[in-house]
């Protein structure tokens, strides 16, 4: 079993070596350079929660197969999995319910936030609809091939979890548009005023 530990990170930093000398050698702006770094631990983040552990052991796939009882890989009914969640818990486990369904909003809201401030393509929110529900639906649909690579269930994969980030996506890309004239006033400005002072 491939877990995320500090082996598995590592490698991933290493990967990342290369972009980060690109950067400084095109002369990005410390400002844009944070940015990219906290976008992609961020990015780590989320493989860690979603995809890993990775089975890989032929012995421990068959023995979660012996024990999987036939539940299903996926749900493609829209809030199906939300009213369920909701209903199973009651009224004496509504925190729980807010928290499984809150996990899944909360986690791309700093996606729809960073993404615009790591790169310089300009967004609104037709194209961050775009992006962040096809983010979504990769996630979920690498969760459904590694399912049914195993034979058994290890992660579920839910259209719910795909509307869920996508709207958490957009409440973060709504936060960074909120402070967006503060953004370009005292960051970005100061990111251009630095890299034209360095090409001089």
């Amino acid at each position: 079993m491939l877990r995320f530990n500090v082996l598995v990170a590592v490698i991933f930093i290493v990967l990342y070596i290369p972009y980060f000398v690109l950067m400084i050698r095109k002369k990005y702006s410390i400002e844009k350079v944070i940015f990219n770094i906290t976008f992609y631990i961020y990015f780590l983040f989320v493989l860690r929660f979603t995809l890993f552990p990775i089975y890989l052991q032929k012995e421990l796939i068959e023995d979660e197969r012996a024990f999987y009882n036939g539940e299903p890989f996926l749900n493609i009914i829209p809030f199906n999995t939300i009213k369920e969640v909701f209903t199973t818990y009651g009224s004496a486990g509504f925190e729980s319910a807010i928290f499984q369904t809150g996990g899944n909003l909360i986690m791309l809201i700093p996606f729809g936030f960073l993404l615009p401030l790591t790169f310089s393509k300009k967004f609104n929110f037709k194209n961050m609809l775009f992006i962040s529900f096809l983010y979504s639906f990769s996630i979920e649909l690498i969760q459904f091939v590694q399912n049914s690579a195993y034979g058994f269930l290890s992660r579920f994969s839910d259209i719910d979890d795909i509307i869920l980030n996508t709207l958490g996506a957009l409440i973060g890309f709504s936060v960074y548009k909120i402070f967006e004239p503060l953004i370009n006033r005292f960051i970005i400005k100061k990111s251009v005023y630095i890299e034209s002072d360095t090409q001089i």
